[in-house]
């Protein structure tokens, strides 16, 4: 996983970075509009921010060449909306900017539809409404309605409002792996008869039983398929019936 990857020096920015935030932007616009295609833009925008992530390096001039970038993000981006986002990296590594990132910024309701869309529980069409019937365009004038009309959104809303700066904060690489350790411990304490046989001996964990009952179900189904093989298993009664009438007839 990219989250269990040791962290970049303090100071130090990742490989690609200033391509990766035009793009992550871009794909908060697509993210916040009901077009079907920008749904296609949105899965291509983010299969290419994942491969400049994982990079390594930043993109050189000579990167930037279609044939060059088609290599570095992979096979599909040849065709279709793929292709433009090839466009937009090179627009990106040439000018800094993107015009389209450009008319989407200058414009207020696109914009006010991002960031309201940014609440939990609130999608395109609950931000249109919140503009046009309620005159809401900011996530700060909805706290403030929300207090007077608890009723202009739903009960689950008004609990993300009250934290959504904070899950608008970024979670750090150290953080990431200590939740996924815990994840992990806490999965094969509680899981342990669902994991394959070849893990049982990793079961090991801290607070854990010694072993898994679980653990000899190899022994187990091996004697269940003795036990059936030496079974002979019964004859259906039509096929008996018609046995019966053939050596009658």
């Amino acid at each position: 996983m990219a989250c269990q990857r040791a962290p970049k020096p303090e100071g130090e920015l990742p490989p690609n970075d200033k391509i990766v935030k035009k793009l992550e932007e871009l794909c908060e616009f697509y993210e916040s509009s009901d077009d079907a295609t920008n749904q296609f833009k949105l899965r291509g925008t983010r299969r290419a921010i994942n491969k400049l992530k994982l990079l390594g390096r930043d993109l050189t001039d000579d990167d930037v060449e279609e044939s060059a970038l088609r290599r570095i993000l992979g096979s599909k981006f040849k065709v279709g909306s793929n292709k433009e986002t090839i466009k937009k990296i090179q627009e990106i590594h040439e000018s800094g900017d993107l015009d389209r990132l450009r008319t989407y910024r200058a414009d207020p309701r696109r914009c006010a539809i991002m960031e309201l869309s940014k609440v939990w529980g609130i999608g395109y069409r609950k931000a249109q409404t919140l503009i046009d019937k309620n005159n809401i365009w900011s996530v700060k004038e909805l706290k403030e309605e929300a207090e007077k009309n608890p009723k202009i959104v739903e009960a689950r809303v008004h609990r993300t409002l009250r934290c959504h700066d904070d899950l608008q904060l970024r979670m750090s690489r150290e953080e990431a792996m200590v939740i996924g350790d815990r994840v992990r411990t806490c999965a094969r304490e509680v899981f342990a008869e669902l994991l394959p046989l070849h893990d049982v001996t990793k079961l090991k964990v801290e607070g854990a039983s010694a072993a898994s009952p679980f653990a000899d179900r190899a022994s187990i189904s091996r004697r269940w398929r003795r036990r059936a093989a030496a079974t002979p298993s019964p004859r259906p009664a039509s096929l008996d019936a018609v046995a019966a009438r053939r050596s009658h007839g």
